[in-house]
């Protein structure tokens, strides 16, 4: 009756390392990608919104916003980090590309979240008119 008590409690133990290890892996998300081109100034303000869905402050976080052209190519990357979210709580990021010389077009932009080894990526197409 003892080993058996024992097993059960190694197995429930190994049940909440792997919740907890499971957990810190969704703890952020990428809640919107926003681009807006400004015709007047040439410059595209890309927004991303991101949640921490966790009870625990998350420091270690980096972003990268990526615009890449129709022939895949990343014509610009902006690093950002590194970032800090409370729990349950959400971060803006906002950063201005300067897009002066750039041909007119369809374009994605690419935010891809780093945090604790893992990664999130989001994308959104864009046209420069």
């Amino acid at each position: 009756v003892t080993t058996f008590i024992v097993v059960c409690l190694f197995i429930i133990l190994l049940i909440l390392f792997y919740l907890l290890i499971r957990k810190r892996k969704e703890a952020l998300s990428i809640v919107s990608l926003e681009t807006d081109y400004k015709r007047e100034d040439e410059n595209v303000k890309i927004e991303a919104i991101i949640r921490n869905k966790s009870f625990d402050i998350i420091d270690d976080i980096y972003l990268d916003l990526q615009i890449i052209d129709k022939e895949a190519n990343i014509i610009k990357t902006i690093n950002v980090g590194p970032i800090k979210l409370k729990p349950a709580s959400e971060g803006i990021i906002t950063r201005i590309w300067e897009a002066k010389g750039i041909k007119y077009g369809n374009y994605v932009a690419r935010a891809l979240l780093y945090y604790h080894k893992n990664a999130i990526i989001k994308q959104k197409q864009f046209s420069i008119p």
